[in-house]
């Protein structure tokens, strides 16, 4: 396998691999506030819907996925056009943000519920 990296618009067909990666985070941890995986359907769903305006990314190593990213509206108010929500999931933890850069700017108490239990919800950000 090479050791190079490629970075590329997901397409509708890597949904399943994607799903693969995502179920994890949904069923081991409280990275996800998720509590079923969705359908391949549903994910081929957000893949495009995200794409008619914002990237979905996939990060590659021969012909196998490692992660994906995505952007989202951080707020629906036109004063946000400018700014977006990130989401990055990859098939191993490799504490992603602060490798990259990413600066913690939020640190909000119990606002999700999952696995019987509170947890708290980091805003990591990075200006491109």
């Amino acid at each position: 396998m090479s050791n190079d990296y490629i970075i590329r618009e997901a397409k509708i067909e890597d949904a399943e691999r994607l799903i693969e990666i995502y179920s994890y985070y949904v069923l081991n941890t409280a990275v996800s506030f998720e509590y079923e995986v969705p359908t391949i359907s549903a994910f081929r769903d957000r893949i495009k819907g995200t794409l008619e305006k914002y990237p979905y990314l996939v990060c590659v190593q021969g012909n196998k996925i490692l992660g994906y990213a995505y952007a989202g509206a951080y707020s629906s108010r036109s004063a946000y056009d400018w700014t977006a929500t990130t989401s990055i999931y990859v098939d191993k933890d490799f504490n992603f943000h602060n490798r990259m850069g990413y600066t913690k700017v939020a640190h909000m108490k119990a606002i999700g519920k999952k696995f019987d239990r509170w947890y708290d919800l980091l805003w990591m950000q990075k200006t491109l």
